[in-house]
């Protein structure tokens, strides 16, 4: 006889993703420590180049894009926009390390997919033999780009889609959300400037709360880095966004941006890069 009650028959998620069904043999992509070192020298085809900034020669790694891609953002446009920035915030005072390097990246096609984003920071990713620091990465994307945005989001999501559709090339409204289209100069507006100056929110709230309180002491530095990883992913975002469109703020009062694309083809050749990585081909 069937016993009087299965719980078995009574689940709903029994086999399913709910459950953990399949979890096992998910398309994941390997990362590293807390997603902050990222490998600064790939395999990948690419071209190392220096700009001056705050007085120092900082490097830029350009990785060559795929047919389907391009990098919105020149080297030369970043390079400016980081000079308008505080200079302390970008390149750390006397005996703290500010930015590293700025990596314009050629994104797989899985990462493209499962974690597709405008920048990231990392954290401590070796530019040398002997330095490591944080350097920015700034992905290259498929020109047209569209992306799609559900109305089911949460207060911070909902924020970041505000400020999305502001500076996308143009949006259709639809019952279950928004589809945001991007051409190469609304990509390059989100990436320079909100990405740059957002990311760099990031390394300045690692410095305020991680590496100035813990100075030499590594004992220190470990406990305070454990912490900064523990606050809520919201609490750390919200407070780039904050330094972020502070600093636009500022800049735009000023006049000094938005500023136009900086893309100078023989300069460009002279230096060893290609000039289809920067131009979207119809």
């Amino acid at each position: 006889m069937r016993p009087h009650r299965d719980p078995t028959r009574r689940n709903r998620n029994i086999g399913t993703a709910k459950q953990g069904h399949g979890r096992d043999n998910r398309d994941g992509i390997p990362r590293r420590y807390r997603d902050s070192v990222i490998e600064w020298r790939r395999d990948h085809p690419h071209t190392v180049v220096t700009r001056e900034i705050g007085g120092e020669a900082m490097p830029f790694l350009v990785e060559q894009t795929r047919d389907d891609c391009v990098h919105a953002c020149t080297v030369d446009d970043v390079a400016a926009m980081l000079r308008l920035l505080p200079r302390p915030d970008v390149m750390g005072d006397d005996w703290l390390d500010g930015i590293q390097g700025v990596v314009l990246r050629q994104p797989t096609r899985k990462e493209e997919s499962h974690v597709p984003v405008w920048a990231r920071i990392g954290y401590s990713v070796p530019v040398s033999a002997d330095e490591i620091g944080p350097v920015i990465f700034i992905e290259a994307q498929e020109v047209p780009f569209r992306g799609h945005w559900g109305n089911s989001v949460g207060p911070s999501d909902r924020r970041e889609l505000d400020r999305l559709i502001a500076m996308a090339t143009s949006v259709e409204r639809a019952r279950r959300g928004h589809t945001l289209h991007f051409d190469l100069e609304g990509i390059r507006r989100v990436q320079l400037f909100h990405s740059v100056p957002h990311e760099l929110g990031h390394s300045v709230d690692m410095m305020t709360k991680v590496d100035e309180p813990s100075r030499y002491d590594i004992e220190e530095w470990r406990r305070l880095v454990d912490r900064y990883f523990q606050r809520p992913v919201v609490e750390r975002e919200e407070f780039a966004h904050r330094y972020a469109e502070r600093a636009m703020a500022e800049l735009r009062a000023r006049g000094s941006a938005p500023f136009d694309r900086m893309l100078d083809p023989d300069a460009l050749t002279s230096e060893g890069l290609r000039l289809e990585d920067f131009v979207a081909i119809a």
